[in-house]
């Protein structure tokens, strides 16, 4: 199964999402997942899982004459410094027997990235799928060649929304053909007022129910900045009601749930529903034309 995985505001919280939600989903289900990027950036996914010092020892990796795709000679260096193992040569073991990630260079070049993990992209997923159950592609928008294959190609898009009127709009306007397949995620700042969300719902007539609110933690931001959100999710996985960490926890096994275990448990992904979201069409163009013009 095919998962891609698109930050709408491109503020890079797709990898932060797709490292706590893989995590969560191991942890709790019989599964097993590979993940992976399809742009090249200064925080790659790598630096949820492996912390700061990531980025320092790729910098260090000869990638040249060496008979091997960058991606494998990034997967040797970490697994001998991490004392990892690897899969069909390019997949980094993150959790033993469950998650596993596709490792970039640090600070590559990005343009020659976009055409080398185009070029590679089919032999990428058909590796995935030897070994995993899931793949999940962090996926950049249209800047990337692979984009519009791989979000055309998933089984589902989840989808990290700004939290602005203006974002659902454009978003549920331009990208209607792939809503069907969408469940839209707003990860929510641990000292934003849980008003400001319910006041964008109420505004635009969206039921809370179509979409998933992460309220994030001033924890998990400390992990974050760590690079140690997996471990924050296996020190927290089993945390009990009325702790600090327990609704994001509690949000994200839910998510997990729908995702991996093909029970919806009262989240938004029911394809019906989403044909009714907020469009030109049901939403009248004057009213679209005037909130557009309010959120300028």
């Amino acid at each position: 199964m095919l998962l891609a995985i698109w930050d709408q505001d491109g503020k890079g919280l797709d990898n932060v999402f797709v490292t706590m939600l893989s995590a969560t989903a191991v942890y709790m289900h019989p599964c097993k997942i590979t993940l992976m990027e399809n742009s090249a950036s200064d925080e790659m996914i790598g630096d949820m899982i492996f912390g700061n010092g990531y980025s320092e020892i790729l910098r260090e990796t000869t990638v040249y004459n060496t008979g091997r795709t960058v991606e494998e000679t990034a997967a040797r260096t970490l697994a001998e410094k991490y004392q990892r193992r690897i899969k069909k040569n390019h997949f980094l073991e993150v959790i033993e027997n469950g998650l596993y990630y596709l490792p970039q260079p640090s600070d590559p070049n990005k343009k020659t990235f976009d055409y080398s993990f185009n070029n590679n992209l089919y032999t990428f997923i058909d590796e995935s799928e030897e070994i995993c159950d899931y793949t999940m592609i962090c996926t950049e928008k249209e800047q990337c060649l692979s984009s519009p294959y791989i979000l055309d190609q998933a089984d589902m898009v989840l989808v990290i929304m700004s939290l602005s009127h203006r974002a659902f709009v454009e978003f549920l306007d331009k990208y209607h053909s792939i809503i069907n397949k969408c469940m839209l995620i707003i990860m929510k700042p641990f000292y934003m007022d849980q008003l400001e969300v319910k006041k964008l719902f109420s505004n635009l007539g969206i039921s809370k129910g179509r979409l998933v609110i992460v309220p994030c933690t001033e924890s998990l931001e400390i992990h974050i900045q760590k690079g140690k959100v997996v471990d924050y999710i296996r020190n927290n996985i089993n945390c009990s009601r009325g702790t600090s960490e327990y609704l994001l926890i509690n949000r994200l096994k839910k998510i997990a749930h729908a995702v991996f275990g093909g029970n919806y448990y009262g989240l938004s992904y029911q394809a019906q529903q989403f044909n009714t979201l907020l469009t030109r069409r049901n939403y009248g163009e004057q009213s679209y034309k005037r909130l557009l013009e309010e959120n300028e």
